[in-house]
């Protein structure tokens, strides 16, 4: 096939476009440090302008999104990690986006984990891990859906039972002010730990934003316990767990035309009704229909375009391991494929019909303040 040229999707068949990895992100980059948690006192604020305090977040995280939200999975053996961005909680320039929640899953393994590899699948918009312990592979899948406005993990492992791991949530960079003592642009938030869900909660100062983040789940087998600090799934085989969330923001020009910030979002309803139908209306789908509508609505879009640059799919190769082979000059025709596959994924995740345009940093953002704001700058 001729280098460069683009095809129909309707006479060729789409190539396996995949990023993986065979080892896991090192655990200080999954675990969170408490002076980033939210935990830092009433005295400073943590305010880290144009420094990046988790470099690990860009370099291991793979993001999914649905335009809705983000969310960036760091595939951890004994925690998995999960960063979820909202692109409408935020506080003016130069502060701009910040990080909206995290929510975590610890795993109680006791053996060495073995077969280990954590992909993203363009084609389906899928983040995996899959690994093996004391002779049981576990598997998590994870996805993002627009048509349902939910995201959804399921945690399987092969022996019946084997499952034992703890659900839980933080909202970071709680604080009194941002940059400046008194300027105003602070955040509150609290996780409870309901019957049935996990509650998320909270406000930015400055606009008088409201947010709202949930969790639920489903577990076939096994038993589920609920305690002041997470949801315990005990010697269960398959647990699926739900996020949806919202803000009071509303896309509208009386919003930009009001000059008092604290009016922009008056007479706006609290997110919590919307939230609640978003987890009702996902909880009586099942799995499979999820997964359907989200595969229906995505490949519309990503199968419209294709790119034979006469690349193969190297099974055993790591998507760094093919880009440090580029670097020291050895040309993959399939990590072209891939890298142009890649731009039209995330522009796909980052912005949809009824949610916010996407800005600089796409919807993935897990800092207090994000880089150049997240702004929306010309040249994107």
């Amino acid at each position: 096939m001729l280098s460069g040229v683009l095809f129909s999707p309707s006479i060729f068949a789409m190539k396996t476009y995949l990023l993986q990895y065979f080892e896991p992100a090192p655990e200080s980059y999954v675990i969170t440090h408490s002076e980033v948690t939210g935990g830092i006192g009433k005295k400073k604020a943590y305010f880290v302008g144009s420094k990046n305090p988790e470099p690990g977040w860009e370099q291991w995280a793979l993001p999914l999104g649905c335009g809705w939200f983000g969310a960036k999975i760091f595939g951890g053996v004994l925690t998995e990690r999960i960063q979820i961005t909202e692109n409408s909680l935020g506080n003016p320039y130069p502060e701009g986006l910040t990080n909206f929640c995290e929510y975590y899953v610890d795993f109680l393994h006791t053996g060495e984990a073995s077969d280990y590899r954590r992909a993203l699948s363009l084609n389906d918009a899928v983040a995996t891990t899959d690994y093996t312990v004391d002779g049981v592979q576990y598997h998590r899948e994870y996805f993002t859906s627009y048509p349902d406005k939910v995201g959804v993990l399921r945690l399987t492992s092969s022996k019946p039972g084997a499952l034992t791991c703890r659900l839980y949530a933080k909202i970071r960079f709680c604080k009194d002010f941002g940059s400046t003592e008194g300027d105003g642009r602070g955040k509150d938030g609290k996780v409870e730990y309901l019957e049935d869900k996990v509650l998320m909660t909270g406000r930015m100062h400055h606009y008088d934003i409201a947010y709202e983040g949930q969790l639920r789940w489903k577990c076939q087998d096994g038993v589920v316990a609920v305690t002041g600090n997470g949801v315990e799934f005990h010697n269960a085989t398959t647990v699926e767990i739900y996020f949806g969330c919202g803000t009071n923001y509303r896309m509208e020009s009386r919003v930009f035309l009001e000059g008092d910030p604290k009016k922009k979002l008056s007479g706006y309803p609290l997110p919590h009704d919307g939230v609640e139908e978003i987890l009702k209306n996902a909880l009586s789908k099942s799995y499979d229909e999820l997964w359907t509508r989200h595969e229906a609505d995505y490949h519309a879009l990503f199968d419209t375009c294709q790119i034979d640059l006469g690349g193969e799919f190297p099974e055993k190769v790591s998507t760094d391991a093919l880009l440090d082979a580029h670097k020291q000059g050895t040309r993959s025709h399939y990590l072209e494929e891939l890298y142009f596959q890649y731009g039209r994924y995330l522009l796909i995740c980052s912005s949809r019909k009824g949610t916010l345009p996407c800005n600089l940093q796409g919807i993935w953002n897990a800092y207090d303040v994000s880089p150049w704001s997240a702004g929306y700058w010309h040249n994107i």
